[in-house]
């Protein structure tokens, strides 16, 4: 029984401090429960454990199966809420631009809160604080709901203080004090319309840039997983057609520096797209480029495909400089066009030993076709010609629009 009577001494300062937010923002918390739109108050003269009342709106949103009074503060109910529950909040909140209709929805609901706030305090403030709910509920709409929302809320806030709480409806019998007041208050509300929709701008910003950043990471680990991938797959095709250790380690390491050249190229374009001419470029820097035509229109790809395609040029450069046109004194023509959506590059050697098609396929060869059907999606024909080695490699592509538009000129 002590037990009891001690439990229920305890109980008396809440209970006590439930009682006079009952009396004090009772009006509030009946608004709130009036209205679909979410909706939460608070006595701020209560600085330590200040009570909440949220309606079923915000108890929706945030998972919640409490209701009522929540306290002691607003953090226990988001405390208290479903795991991810502040995640959809915000989402809610900030990640989505209201439509018009949204925007409406915000600017009206606020405004029609406000006022039935207003008309639950009226017996308590009368005629003397026309205004007193309208400048929260103007701000609420603007950030929560975009400018449209704020100056449809103002609009709607400043005729129902006109026609319900202001002692006369014509400016002419109003005196001018009140006037005064009635502009100023227009005026202010404006402001904090488009002050919280510039808030809302910046935090949904903000908010764009967190998540953009979050997809940047994922993409990053999706790639760097998938490079491992690669390295660990060229490591091992090359050991099994490699005879000895530095032959190994010679192919391995020209096959990993010619994925790194292709990467870089992807980096300083933010691994949007490269150039055709880009690629084949930087796959044959490490040989002698006076040997080498290179031909064609501007013609980008994507990561996937850029990558692919340096690997297939670097096959092709490292198997003519063992047994082709770079061996002895030949050159290199490389030639690449596009119709339409098909791409095409022809890799042309002459001028070096007589080439015989050899009794078996490398891994070289086999990569090729592999890269070419994989995610060039297209094909390659490795023609070893008495002259030389004729290599076509087919691959889906989108002309630039620079080159579109020569074309038209050229039809024109």
């Amino acid at each position: 029984m002590q037990k009891l009577v001690t439990k229920s001494l305890e109980q008396k300062p809440f209970k006590a401090s439930t009682e006079a937010f009952r009396r004090v923002l009772g009006p509030f918390a009946a608004a709130a429960r009036m209205i679909r739109m979410a909706g939460v108050f608070t006595d701020s003269k209560v600085h330590s454990d200040p009570f909440v009342v949220a309606n079923g709106s915000v108890l929706n949103l945030t998972g919640s199966e409490q209701a009522g009074a929540i306290g002691p503060s607003f953090n226990f109910l988001l405390q208290s809420a479903k795991p991810g529950a502040l995640a959809r909040l915000r989402r809610v909140l900030l990640e989505r631009r209201p439509t018009l209709a949204g925007a409406a929805a915000w600017g009206v609901g606020f405004a029609t809160l406000a006022t039935a706030v207003r008309l639950a305090l009226d017996p308590v403030f009368g005629s003397e604080y026309p205004y007193i709910t309208y400048f929260l509920g103007v701000a609420l709409a603007g950030g929560l709901g975009g400018l449209g929302a704020g100056l449809i809320a103002t609009a709607l806030s400043a005729s129902a203080a006109w026609f319900l709480f202001l002692p006369q409806n014509n400016l002419a019998q109003l005196e001018w004090s009140a006037t005064l007041g009635f502009l100023v208050f227009v005026s202010n509300v404006s402001i904090g319309a488009l002050c919280a929709a510039m808030l809302r701008n910046a935090l949904w910003k903000l908010s764009e840039g967190e998540h953009r950043q979050s997809l940047l990471v994922q993409e990053l680990n999706h790639r760097v997983l998938n490079n491992l991938a690669t390295v660990q797959s060229i490591a091992r095709q090359t050991a099994r057609s490699s005879t000895s250790l530095q032959d190994f380690l010679a192919a391995f390491q020209g096959r990993v520096i010619a994925l790194g050249r292709t990467h870089e190229l992807l980096s300083r374009n933010s691994w949007a797209s490269v150039d055709v001419r880009s690629i084949v470029s930087a796959e044959i820097v490490p040989y002698d480029e006076q040997r080498f035509a290179t031909h064609g229109p501007p013609l980008t790809l994507g990561a996937a495909q850029a990558v692919s395609l340096g690997m297939i040029i670097h096959e092709l450069a490292t198997n003519s400089a063992k047994y082709g046109a770079l061996s002895g004194g030949g050159a290199i023509g490389v030639e690449w066009r596009s119709d339409g959506g098909r791409g095409e590059l022809i890799w042309r050697e002459h001028g070096g030993p007589p080439v015989s098609p050899p009794p078996r396929l490398g891994f070289g060869s086999k990569l090729i076709d592999r890269l070419a059907r994989g995610d060039l999606e297209g094909g390659a024909l490795l023609d070893f010609k008495p002259e030389g080695l004729v290599a076509t490699v087919r691959f889906r592509a989108r002309p630039t629009a620079e080159h579109m538009e020569a074309v038209g000129r050229a039809v024109r």
